[in-house]
């Protein structure tokens, strides 16, 4: 691959895209990755298997981020788990300005284009987990991505069906994310389907190793030891399968 900093046009379309995505990449490698990743979906091709098992990451990410939203707020706007309206927040973003897609005018998108760009911003989300960590990805997705004010919120959004400040669906969230950060890192030739099956076996060993509940997680979660729980689990398994 060639470095980033080794090719000026490079650099200059890099600071360009993260101006656009209102993150700056520390690992500028990730960018061109997901880059080619979103490029391949916008066109109509199937992903390569490093773009497949990004979306397997990306999802659990935006789980998570959802559990933290109903945890925090009584009328959280989870809507963004939906196909079209991530790709609707996409199009906020302004991504369709790099990633050179093959349409000429927005109004002529179909509901297929829309469920692309949601899938490139699952693949955006999980390269910046990859760059920084969760309560990083978890500002920017609700600070730039959604925003305050967004126009795609309803005004009288009721909120949504998991009840508010409910530890057991932060922990089986925040295990899930766990889970597929291990699984993501320790299988890089396994694709995302086999990574999904194998998941729930994962994350049962993770519980019984680290002699957590779902309950205890969300408690720890709250406690802001996402990533000190997260790095013992992994540890754990870890120790456990050598």
């Amino acid at each position: 691959m060639t470095k980033i900093h080794d090719n000026p046009g490079q650099i200059h379309q890099a600071e360009r895209i993260e101006v656009t995505i209102r993150y700056q990449f520390n690992e500028k490698e990730y960018l061109w990755q997901m880059l080619k990743s979103g490029r391949a979906l916008m066109d109509g091709k199937t992903l390569d298997e490093s773009g497949d098992r990004l979306l397997f990451l990306g999802e659990a990410v935006l789980h998570m981020i959802a559990a933290d939203c109903c945890y925090e707020r009584p009328k959280a706007w989870i809507e963004f788990l939906e196909p079209k309206t991530l790709g609707q927040l996409a199009d906020q973003l302004e991504v369709t300005d790099w990633i050179q897609i093959r349409v000429d005018h927005r109004e002529r998108w179909g509901d297929e284009r829309l469920i692309h760009l949601g899938e490139f911003l699952k693949l955006l989300t999980g390269m910046i987990y990859l760059d920084c960590n969760f309560y990083q990805v978890r500002d920017w997705f609700s600070g730039q991505v959604i925003g305050i004010d967004n126009p795609l919120i309803p005004p009288d959004y009721p909120g949504s069906d998991v009840p508010y400040r409910n530890f057991e669906h932060l922990g089986k969230s925040a295990l899930n994310l766990i889970a597929s950060d291990y699984l993501y890192a320790r299988f890089p030739g396994v694709p995302k389907e086999v990574l999904c099956h194998i998941r729930e076996g994962c994350k049962e060993k993770m519980l019984d190793l680290g002699k957590y509940d779902d309950k205890s997680l969300g408690k720890n979660y709250v406690k802001g030891k996402f990533v000190f729980v997260r790095n013992k689990l992994i540890s754990l398994i870890q120790k456990a399968e050598k």
